[in-house]
């Protein structure tokens, strides 16, 4: 018997990210209900960042430095300053503002 290894990967991954999803949006309401005196010594919202083809040499080595920089100036690879962009931006919101799910993707499909 032959097993497609990316497709078993694929399957674990897709289930593996719907179960991260599933607990932001539980945490949520359960957050939700601590105490407003307490509130506002911890941080109760949930938001889940997705990030896209980000340079990293733990995540890819199979991309030099250099290989990377130059994703980076085709627009093929995003930086990490902008996923902590991102962040900023969702850790920004007034209370009354959820942002509760954000993908970070490049422009251009990357290799």
């Amino acid at each position: 018997m032959s097993v497609d290894l990316g497709r078993l990967l694929t399957a674990g991954r897709t289930g593996f990210d719907g179960r991260v999803r599933g607990t932001c949006v539980d945490l949520r309401p359960v957050l939700s209900q601590i105490p407003c005196d307490l509130r506002r010594f911890w941080f109760t919202d949930v938001g889940l960042i997705e990030p896209g083809f980000t340079g990293a040499d733990f995540q890819y080595p199979e991309f030099s430095p250099e290989k990377q920089r130059e994703l980076i100036e085709e627009n093929k690879m995003l930086r990490a300053e902008d996923i902590a962009v991102a962040v900023h931006f969702m850790l920004r919101q007034p209370r009354r503002c959820a942002v509760s799910l954000m993908r970070v993707e490049t422009r251009l499909n990357h290799p």
